[in-house]
């Protein structure tokens, strides 16, 4: 049986609910100690969804001290993709004149994947190398995966996917354990995407038990479990999904992953389309253009090749 992950109906952990209580707590009356503990606590925050943090965020009086790290917060969860880049510009802008090492690599990293969703490689690749440098100078862990991860993520979206991948496996020697099971989430959705279902499966499964002992969010039901799918689509075992990418997408959209959304939408188009059940595929396609335009996601080369090499049973 596959593992799903969480359902629909699963209530958020009471550890992410008293979390955000205090949030809460601190953005109504110390919006400056609120942002400190985001950044203090930063991958326990990319636990949570992406609402929270922008609701948050948003709501919170801004502060001259704290300007970079609340552009920073806005820029990773908003969906138009463009106003992304433009708050997480501002962030690392932020960070120079701050001198604020933690703030550069968390933007740096976070733009960069803004640029390449948006299509702009030039820019995505430049960005890498800048992540680069920031490992170099700062020869910090945190620096040094999120270097790997964005090297990684481009390479597999727009380039060498073989050596993306490797980089991403390596990023995982030096990510925390608070961001492990996501960031092997993502390798498991990558392989699948690639065409290599059982090294997805096992990465997810890998994922899944990292997981269960710490607070992952809903971010690993949705891209672990989107992974699983489709490794049981490329072995031919497609009974059962389109009810299980009708969750994920649900999922997805709940959690703020609006990607997800896109991904499960394109998927369930292209297995109507084998089936030869032509309405219904163009009615999820529809529902994924709509998404990609609403946020201007680009089609990247692996959300081509994750499309091509589903075939016909």
């Amino acid at each position: 049986t596959s593992n799903l992950g969480p359902s629909v109906e699963e209530p958020v952990s009471s550890v992410l609910k008293g979390y955000v209580t205090v949030l809460e707590h601190l953005c109504n009356r110390n919006p400056a100690a609120m942002f400190g503990m985001l950044r203090d606590t930063h991958d326990l925050a990319h636990a949570l969804r992406c609402d929270d943090v922008l609701r948050l965020s948003r709501r919170a009086r801004p502060t001259p001290e704290w300007a970079g790290w609340r552009s920073y917060w806005l820029g990773s969860g908003e969906n138009d993709l463009s106003l992304c880049a433009r708050l997480l510009e501002h962030a690392l802008s932020e960070s120079k004149a701050k001198q604020d090492t933690a703030l550069a690599v968390y933007s740096v990293y976070e733009l960069g994947k803004v640029y390449s969703r948006l299509g702009k490689v030039n820019r995505a690749r430049e960005l890498c190398s800048i992540s680069k440098e920031l490992a170099i100078n700062a020869n910090l862990s945190f620096a040094k995966a999120h270097y790997l991860r964005l090297k990684g993520a481009v390479l597999v979206h727009w380039g060498d996917a073989v050596q993306g991948l490797k980089a991403l496996e390596t990023a995982e020697l030096w990510i925390g354990e608070d961001e492990l099971a996501r960031a092997k989430a993502s390798r498991a959705f990558f392989e699948a995407s690639l065409g290599q279902p059982s090294q997805a499966r096992e990465t997810a499964r890998d994922a899944y038990r990292i997981g269960s002992q710490i607070e992952s969010g809903p971010l690993l039901g949705v891209v672990a479990g989107s992974a699983e799918i489709l490794a049981d689509v490329h072995e031919g075992r497609r009974f059962d999904s389109q009810p299980r990418l009708e969750r994920i997408s649900l999922q997805a959209s709940i959690a703020g992953l609006r990607q997800f959304v896109v991904y499960s939408e394109e998927l369930r188009a292209r297995l109507f389309s084998l089936e030869g059940n032509a309405e219904l595929a163009a009615h999820h396609a529809q529902i994924a253009h709509r998404e990609r335009l609403s946020s201007q996601m680009a089609v990247t080369k692996l959300e081509r090749t994750r499309l091509s090499l589903i075939a016909a049973k």
